[in-house]
């Protein structure tokens, strides 16, 4: 059976304008992305890769880049992963650290280093890698922080000042967001 150029035309239209909606046909999003471990396109959503783990996504541009962070209170340990636009491939960074700036209301903002981790599985190395850690015992017990990556490169572009919100919930916490008496370590 020949094919119909009308039916043809008009299937490819229909394709190309359901790919144009189904990721980032717009770029007018302006939209937090940390208040929740996951973020949202128009019916399409990037979930953080740890989110089980309370990983939140910070976009690096529009759909360029992601970085996740996860907050181990209990070690005081905070891990960054950087991702692909969509969250699903690992990107390796040039970045031999990052420095992260938390805010938990204290006098000062914490200055936190995370360093480049290097993985014999993956192959990653400092200054290759897409995986940075840090620890600092004003983390330990912490739900709350407002951070801000100072600079982060991640496939070829460098990006600075990028402003985020973590929140993870205490076991049997509601996810509403008090900031009085946050940081204190009591568990609920």
């Amino acid at each position: 059976m020949p094919i119909q150029p009308k039916r043809l035309g008009a299937s490819l239209l229909l394709v190309s304008y359901a790919a144009l909606v189904s990721c980032g046909g717009s770029s007018d999003h302006d939209h937090d992305h940390g208040d929740a471990d996951g973020h949202s396109h128009e019916g399409h959503v990037h979930v953080a890769p740890h989110a089980d783990e309370g990983g939140i996504l910070v976009e690096l541009g529009d759909h360029f880049a992601n970085a996740e962070f996860i907050l181990d209170p209990e070690k005081g340990q905070l891990t960054m992963y950087t991702w692909g636009g969509h969250a699903e491939k690992s990107v390796r960074s040039p970045s031999k650290s990052v420095v992260v700036s938390i805010d938990m209301h204290a006098d000062q903002p914490l200055e936190l280093e995370l360093l480049a981790q290097e993985s014999k599985l993956s192959g990653e190395t400092v200054g290759d890698s897409s995986h940075f850690v840090a620890s600092d015992e004003a983390l330990v017990g912490a739900h709350h922080f407002h951070g801000l990556i100072r600079s982060v490169t991640v496939l070829g572009t460098e990006f600075s000042d990028v402003k985020f919100d973590y929140d993870l919930p205490a076991d049997g916490e509601d996810h509403g967001h008090d900031h009085e008496g946050e940081g204190d370590g009591d568990e609920g």
